[in-house]
């Protein structure tokens, strides 16, 4: 359909066509160079920017030569040849004051992504559900997939005919598939891989309980616990290497044991003790959880908010380490995002961590990073890979400030933004009330 085309010259306020959700929007440098993209806000000194890529910048006045907004007639969902979603917004729908909970405006956004990124996943190749830059690699696509299927069973119409329980079908035969093979490419990952596919068919046993899918989760319960290296966790691999183990798959490995024990799966008291025992470890001084157990390290927010999730939400942990734990992520919610690997997963285990603390915790991190979601979101309903940093904190220096481990957070780029837009999803989830990794340990949902 044909577009209308809006040049403003010079630093005149934008047209309502030019900053609007459905918009499209090309600046031109006075440098001769051109960016495409999203205007998220504009002041009298700058213009807040997000490049088609997802990047953020700030640009200045006497750096713009042009601004023109090239203006859609109607939104452009992702395709989706069999289902349309609704559309993504509705005439009139304000945020609420507890956004993202008990908000019509953000259930129905979340929705249109969620919808959206379903009908992408349902046309794919069944090797690769999940359109990540790294293709048909299993030791991603398990992890993707798991955290899709978890979200979309905490929206509870997976078990009814639909797309949602299409594509929570579409990725269990992937993922049950994948989940204890033994292949090259996995080697590497292996540990992760199994964590959580255990994690999510534990989570799908809770909905739709059967012999046959019990018995495999207590295979893969057995898997995990030969991998365990000693008392300090688990790490990439299941043979013991010169890296070791490290805090963040732990998070994952625990969770995955507590999650399949709660279904009646048989786990090792011992195990489970000793993974819950390590990553209090991690815990320092300050609060912050380092990266390793058995040797200290930077402490960082979000791993932080992952060993308080799982401490919380599967061990009832209420500790003196945990009430350290959780003072530290409070001190510095505002850097959630910004941890090692991926910043993604660092900011939804602070959401996760949050939210098994306490209502408080919860509503002051969403209050903190409401914002921080929604202008990661683009208009297509997917979401973009943020350049979020590295962040950690000297455990005995905590009022020095943090220092930035410089090449630590590829793996997001490397990824892509169908990486992004599951993990995005899951926080968003955390904050609306509906995720089953938030919920009590009894399993009924609640604040």
């Amino acid at each position: 359909m044909p577009r209308r085309h809006a040049v403003i010259a010079g630093w005149l306020v934008l047209t309502a066509a030019a900053t609007a959700g459905n918009a499209e929007v090309v600046v031109h440098l006075k440098n001769g160079r051109s960016l495409r993209g999203e205007v998220v806000e504009q002041t009298t000194r700058s213009l807040r920017f997000r490049t088609a890529s997802g990047i953020m910048t700030e640009l200045k006045p006497e750096d713009i030569r042009s601004i023109e907004a090239d203006v859609p007639s109607s939104p452009r969902p992702w395709p989706a040849p069999r289902s349309r979603p609704a559309g993504p917004t509705a005439p009139g729908l304000e945020h609420s004051k507890r956004c993202p909970a008990d908000c019509r405006l953000c259930e129905q956004m979340f929705r249109y992504s969620l919808d959206s990124f379903c009908a992408q996943v349902i046309t794919r190749p069944r090797q690769a559900p999940i359109a990540v830059k790294l293709g048909a690699w299993p030791a991603l696509q398990v992890p993707a997939c798991s955290v899709l299927g978890l979200v979309l069973l905490g929206e509870g119409d997976a078990n009814r005919p639909g797309l949602h329980q299409r594509t929570v079908l579409h990725l269990t035969k992937y993922v049950s598939t994948w989940a204890e093979r033994e292949h090259t490419w996995l080697r590497g990952h292996r540990t992760w891989t199994v964590a959580f596919a255990t994690l999510f068919l534990s989570e799908l046993h809770r909905m739709a309980p059967s012999a046959a899918l019990r018995r495999k989760i207590q295979r893969l319960v057995r898997l995990l616990a030969s991998a365990r290296q000693g008392a300090e966790g688990w790490g990439h691999t299941f043979q013991r290497t010169g890296y070791g183990p490290f805090v963040g798959v732990t998070i994952w490995c625990a969770a995955a044991l507590a999650s399949a024990k709660e279904q009646g799966v048989a786990v090792d008291e011992k195990d489970l003790a000793a993974a819950y025992a390590g990553l209090r470890r991690s815990i320092g001084r300050s609060g912050g959880a380092s990266y390793y157990t058995d040797k200290r390290s930077l402490v960082s927010v979000g791993r932080t908010g992952g060993v308080l999730w799982v401490l919380r939400r599967y061990a009832g942990d209420e500790r003196a380490e945990v009430r350290r734990g959780l003072g530290f992520l409070m001190r510095h919610v505002d850097s959630a995002p910004h941890g090692h690997a991926s910043g993604l997963m660092n900011f939804a285990w602070a959401a996760l961590g949050a939210a098994a603390s306490n209502p408080t915790a919860h509503r002051r991190f969403w209050e903190t990073h409401h914002e921080t979601l929604l202008k990661a979101r683009r208009r297509t309903g997917e979401f973009a890979v943020q350049p979020w940093k590295d962040l950690g904190w000297h455990d005995y220096a905590e009022s020095d400030g943090p220092g930035e481990a410089k090449g630590t957070t590829w793996p997001d780029p490397m990824y892509g933004d169908a990486w992004a837009t599951v993990w995005m999803l899951l926080a968003w989830q955390v904050g609306r009330g509906r995720c089953v990794l938030a919920r009590p340990p009894n399993g009924v949902a609640g604040e």
